[in-house]
């Protein structure tokens, strides 16, 4: 009796799913598709925006700066930007904030990465389609397109103008310069 016993509780280690439960995050009862990562967190240097467009019209500005990460999709329950486009996933892409190491020195910066969450039309950054499952970086100016909606998302920092008028402004220096620094050749009469 008490092999038959010792049979019977005997442990099962057949895939039962239980790990992958444990490791789903859930937001009002959905299973999120994206966990956060470790390097994960808010950007508190540059305020970056999102200005949402349909054709020339400007829609709406949404303050991606705010929180990590910004969900996009259908699902009105946990999609921190509904879009209701039938091409849309309920959980299409994510904005990530990331602390990444600097290039130039061993600091740490934080930026904004965009990923496609396996979404059956896809994500595009600047008319390209993004791979799944995977971070691209966003610049300012970056047009994102989700699905086949024909609204775009246009990415900038606060910085953004100011380093444009910055940049300007020193092109135009550097022409006065040249200017009134001119040399004279021989050839011109």
């Amino acid at each position: 009796k008490d092999a038959i016993k010792a049979e019977k509780q005997k442990e099962d280690f057949n895939v039962s799913g239980a790990l992958k439960r444990d490791l789903q995050t859930s937001k009002h009862g959905v299973a999120l598709k994206y966990n956060e990562p470790v390097e994960g967190t808010v950007c508190t240097r540059k305020k970056w925006r999102i200005y949402e467009y349909k054709g020339d019209e400007h829609i709406d500005t949404y303050h991606i700066h705010r929180q990590s990460f910004y969900l996009f999709g259908r699902d009105q329950r946990i999609a921190h930007k509904v879009c209701l486009h039938p091409s849309i996933s309920s959980q299409h892409a994510i904005i990530q904030y990331r602390r990444v190491p600097s290039k130039n020195s061993k600091k740490m910066r934080v930026e904004p990465y965009i990923m496609d969450l396996k979404s059956r039309h896809g994500t595009f950054l600047n008319g390209d389609r993004i791979e799944s499952q995977r971070y691209y970086q966003l610049l300012p100016k970056d047009v994102i397109k989700f699905g086949v909606s024909t609204r775009e998302y246009i990415v900038l920092a606060s910085d953004s103008h100011a380093a444009q008028a910055k940049n300007d402004k020193q092109q135009t220096e550097s022409a006065k310069e040249e200017e009134n620094y001119n040399v004279w050749s021989d050839d011109e009469k």
